[in-house]
């Protein structure tokens, strides 16, 4: 009894010494972590950030190009499905009067090729809309030619009391399936137009008008196969015209455009016919019929741009957007040059704000990845760029050769 009552003694003393006194290093246990640790973690959790941005922009890009992809292929359904209807396909642009192609600018553009297919993209409302405003116009006898969708003087439909509708409203029309997510920051800026009341939405997609300016594919130079693209100015050509050419895979039917990084740059404005705006045209060889003086164009290639030459080369826009707040070497920079001295939108090539390339549809539907560094001219021939953008040149593509 004595025993028990002393080790009890014993035991409850040493308990009572264990809880009075601080923990010590030989317990085994510590109140918090040294600077040093707090500096090794902090640098591991750097290091994990640093290798995670990249990887997450690169997923971001990379759905950003499969919605771009996606944009191009509705695109292409909707003008098969407009061909299948009309037999030919539309024109990339119309003039109200064969002047106009001389020096194609937005006082004298109808409709393009965007405005006829609006049905097929599901936009019923905004191309009746379009077509009500212009009617007026149509109806009078021998002026068909004034079915502007550009207009100076804005015109109106009402459908009712509180619902007034005018042209600048539906060219303002925001089209998800015509904007590239990669030019999110210039293709939601509204166009403004530095000539006239013009204002349009912007879009990043353009059809292929060919080899030449406007005014060398009007009339009879459209029947020089190797000169013409797809959709030209004024005509157009039909899906089975392509395919007993050059073939529906190997000719461009839309590319990519990058919008204007100005509100006054024309580039990329859905509603607005021409060159840059809503078309590429004269961003390759530019000579389809004497290959031996080869008159390069001055665009050459996806995303072009020359160092060499700034004031010459480039897209030759209309130099309203040229309005001090960027020189040319920051237009060079921004890979967004203009040639300067020019007063109309006659030639641009196709451009992007992916890393090395652009996306183009083909006539077959297929959106293909053109690099930067395609061959825009060969030795003794057109290049491999150049093939793309003619739908009569007969020329062979080399597999693998964008």
């Amino acid at each position: 009894m004595i025993n028990r009552k002393k080790n009890l003694n014993i035991q409850s003393g040493f308990q009572a010494s264990v809880v009075g006194r601080k923990p010590s290093k030989a317990d085994g246990c510590k109140n918090a972590f040294t600077l040093v640790e707090l500096l090794v973690v902090i640098s591991i959790i750097a290091v994990l950030i640093g290798l995670l941005i990249p990887a997450v922009n690169a997923a971001r890009e990379a759905a950003r190009r499969a919605s771009c992809t996606n944009n191009l292929r509705q695109l292409g359904i909707a003008l098969s499905a407009f061909d299948e209807k009309n037999k030919t396909l539309p024109p990339a642009m119309k003039v109200e009067t064969e002047t106009n192609y001389e020096s194609p600018n937005e006082t004298g553009v109808m409709e393009n090729w965007i405005v006829r297919i609006l049905p097929n993209m599901d936009q019923n409302a905004l191309y009746d809309n379009i077509y009500n405003l212009m009617r007026p116009n149509l109806l009078k006898s021998g002026s068909a030619h004034n079915n502007k969708v550009v207009n100076t003087i804005e015109k109106t439909v009402t459908h009712s009391q509180d619902n007034t509708i005018t042209m600048k409203s539906c060219r303002e029309t925001v089209m998800t399936v015509l904007l590239c997510p990669s030019d999110a920051n210039a293709n939601g800026v509204i166009y403004e137009s530095g000539k006239s009341s013009f204002t349009g939405a912007r879009c990043n997609y353009g059809a292929n008008m060919g080899l030449k300016q406007p005014k060398f594919l009007y009339g009879g130079n459209w029947s020089v196969p190797s000169n013409r693209g797809v959709m030209g100015p004024g005509q157009s050509l039909s899906i089975a015209n392509v395919a007993a050419a050059d073939g529906t895979s190997n000719t461009i039917l839309v590319a990519e455009l990058r919008a204007g990084i100005t509100a006054k740059d024309p580039r990329g404005t859905w509603a607005l016919g021409g060159p840059g705006a809503s078309a590429i045209a004269a961003c390759g060889w530019d000579d389809g019929t004497n290959l031996t003086s080869r008159t390069e164009g001055k665009d050459k290639g996806p995303n072009a741009k020359d160092k060499n030459n700034i004031s010459n080369y480039g897209d030759q826009i209309c130099t309203a957007l040229a309005t001090g707040d960027y020189s040319n070497d920051e237009l060079y920079e921004l890979k967004m040059p203009v040639r300067g001295g020019r007063t109309a939108n006659i030639q641009a090539t196709t451009r992007s704000m992916h890393a090395g390339g652009v996306y183009a549809c083909f006539v077959d539907g297929s959106v293909h990845w053109l690099n930067d560094t395609i061959e825009t001219n060969g030795p003794t021939d057109f290049g491999v760029f150049d093939c793309l953008l003619s739908s009569g040149d007969g020329r062979r593509i080399p597999d693998n050769s964008f």
